[in-house]
Parts: structure tokens; sequence; C-alpha cells
């Protein structure tokens, strides 16, 4: 996960709290009691981000039976080919009003594969992001 052509721009993404922070996975400050109102602000954009995608993962996977489990595919590489192939299809299905019932699917991890390495070698830089988006964001009734 520490590809850097896998992350251009800085860029990264979002978990939750069960997931270390590395620069290239953002996670909520740890609620002690004691967190700023921009922590906080923080915290629920980085929530109501993982619901939007959780959302949407989860309609994917309800018009889209064979992404609810591992992929059966010979290589690893194809699997972002299927998966995009799933999001265009499901577009078009959507463009030609193709309804279907909304299914949201129980917290089904997608890649639980996912493993972070080296967390603690970047730990500093990764605090230092995190902190820097915290004090960017636009604050949000929290």
């Amino acid at each position: 996960m520490t590809d850097p052509s896998k992350f251009p721009n800085d860029s990264h993404l979002i978990g939750d709290a069960a997931y270390p922070l590395s620069k290239q996975l953002m996670v909520p400050y740890t609620d002690n009691g004691h967190l700023t109102q921009r922590q906080k602000n923080y915290n629920l954009c980085l929530s109501s981000s993982r619901m939007v995608i959780e959302r949407a993962i989860g309609l994917l996977k309800g018009r889209w039976r064979s992404l609810l489990h591992y992929l059966a595919m010979g290589s690893v590489e194809r699997i972002p080919y299927h998966f995009v192939a799933c999001c265009v299809l499901h577009n078009i299905c959507l463009m030609k009003n193709d309804e279907m019932e909304a299914m949201i699917l129980d917290n089904e991890v997608m890649f639980p594969e996912l493993q972070v390495q080296n967390v603690e070698q970047n730990r500093g830089e990764a605090e230092a992001k995190k902190n820097f988006i915290c004090a960017t964001l636009r604050m949000r009734h929290v």
C-alpha cells in the first residue's frame, strides 16, 4: 500500500478506526472525550464520506452479485477491470432507468485482504497529513 504510483498527488483511502493510520489511509481521531471541535468535524466528514462509499459499493454488490465474494480470476491484475466494468454497466442501467430495489449489505468488506505495511515508519508524516486535512476542512455543524 506504499506504492506512490497508486496514490498520485498525495491521494489516500479513507477507513474506519479498525485500520492503522498511514499516509495512504486516513482514519478518524480516537474519541477519548477530549477531541477539539475541528477533530470532531474531521471525524464527521470522514464518516459521512465512508457512508456514501459503502452505500455505493452496496448498490453495486446488489446488482452485480459477482462482487459479493472473492473474484475467481486467474490474475489479480484483472480484478480492477472487473470492478470498473461493473461500475460502467451499473451506470448504463441507471441511464436506461433499469431500477432495482436498494440492497444495503451488512458491512461486507469487499477487499478484506487489504494489509497496511510499514505503518510505524511513516506515522509522523501520516499524522501531519491528517492534522493538515483536519485544520483545513470547512467546519460543519458538529
